[in-house]
């Protein structure tokens, strides 16, 4: 629901320190995602707070973020039908595909 708080940060476990390290994100809770230009990788490009997606890394080492139930660019809560490239290598997000905002009635479900 929108009551409950929703994050973006990555973070990645470290197996022999037995520690977690923060990779990316914000530090507060319910951020609203930079889409930037689709296809176009950027520092500012980050996905914003959510949860219930899906995630996967591919061969060639990218983490992929697919919606989920979140912020969209304007800071409006639904689900979201965005799809994220996350280069590990360079620290940088791309929008690759779907929306950016539920203003044009795409996710939204209320």
């Amino acid at each position: 629901s929108s009551q409950t708080n929703k994050f973006n940060h990555l973070m990645k476990y470290n197996i022999p320190l037995n520690e977690w390290m923060w990779v990316t994100g914000s530090t507060t809770a319910n951020a609203v995602g930079v889409y930037g230009t689709k296809g176009a990788t950027s520092l500012s490009n980050i996905p914003g707070g959510r949860f219930a997606s899906v995630s996967f890394q591919d061969a060639n080492g990218f983490l992929w973020l697919f919606g989920g139930y979140g912020r969209d660019n304007n800071g409006s809560f639904g689900i979201l039908n965005d799809l994220w490239k996350y280069n590990i290598t360079m620290n940088q997000w791309t929008w690759m595909k779907g929306t950016g905002s539920m203003d044009n009635g795409h996710g939204r479900f209320w």
